[in-house]
């Protein structure tokens, strides 16, 4: 009797501990499936439809190669993303808004200071992505390399003009400073490869207001003084053609 006695014990004991398994088992489940979901969330990334991207991990300071949209990809779990845009980009420097930067100010040989507006047209080479990424890790490119690059360049080509040259010859300093801007983008190493360089275009030059008043002033008194010029040389040919016709009626 003891026996049968303590094998039913051993065998309740079993239960009991099956049923306090049972529990335990559905938790940790439970517990990696979310695990597993994190981990995918945190892994999984999109791209969009004109995008561009990289993983950057900073454990092993690696760049993958570009990833272009649309489409899904996997990452490590500690890995962040860097995006872009890969459609034409523009860079209005204006001197008006709506504009994405000041216009460029510069002083003409002379010492007269002009604005002059510029926009840069440009897009990004995705297969050169991860370069741009490794030298431009903030994406600043477009402020540190192009819209510095243009003011440097503008100046540089202003100053070789004086006033009235840069407004007789707006058509040779626009392209100057056009093929200026465009030599030197396409010979850095990384933005001349990174970036496809779409146009350049000087699109106007603002003079002071007091300058273009005295210019205006100026202009039109040539003007009047042609005029005059022109009303006595009509004056002068009428009163000829009288004393001829008088001439000849005596």
């Amino acid at each position: 009797m003891m026996i049968a006695s303590d094998s039913y014990d051993y065998e309740e004991i079993g239960i009991s501990i099956r049923r306090a398994v049972r529990p335990a088992r559905v938790v940790f489940a439970v517990l990696g499936l979310a695990l597993l979901a994190i981990l995918l969330s945190r892994s999984l990334f999109q791209v969009g439809l004109g995008e561009v991207a990289v993983v950057v991990d900073p454990v092993t300071k690696t760049v993958s190669r570009p990833i272009v949209g649309p489409t899904l990809a996997f990452k490590p779990p500690w890995a962040y993303i860097v995006k872009d845009y890969v459609g034409v980009e523009a860079i209005d420097m204006f001197f008006e808004p709506p504009r994405d930067y000041p216009a460029v100010f510069a002083l003409t040989k002379d010492g007269v200071s002009v604005d002059v507006d510029i926009t840069i047209r440009y897009r990004v080479r995705p297969e050169y992505f991860d370069l741009l990424v490794r030298n431009y890790p903030a994406l600043n490119y477009e402020e540190d390399f192009l819209v510095a690059t243009a003011r440097q360049v503008v100046r540089e080509v202003v100053a070789k003009y004086v006033l009235t040259d840069l407004i007789e010859n707006r058509a040779l300093v626009a392209r100057d400073v056009e093929s200026s801007i465009e030599e030197r983008i396409r010979a850095d190493p990384v933005i001349g490869r990174a970036l496809k360089l779409l146009g350049v275009n000087m699109r106007n030059v603002r003079i002071p207001d007091e300058i273009l008043k005295a210019i205006n002033e100026k202009i039109a008194a040539q003007q009047y003084a042609i005029k005059a010029e022109y009303e006595r040389k009509a004056k002068l040919i009428a009163a000829n053609a009288t004393a001829e016709a008088l001439l000849i009626e005596a």
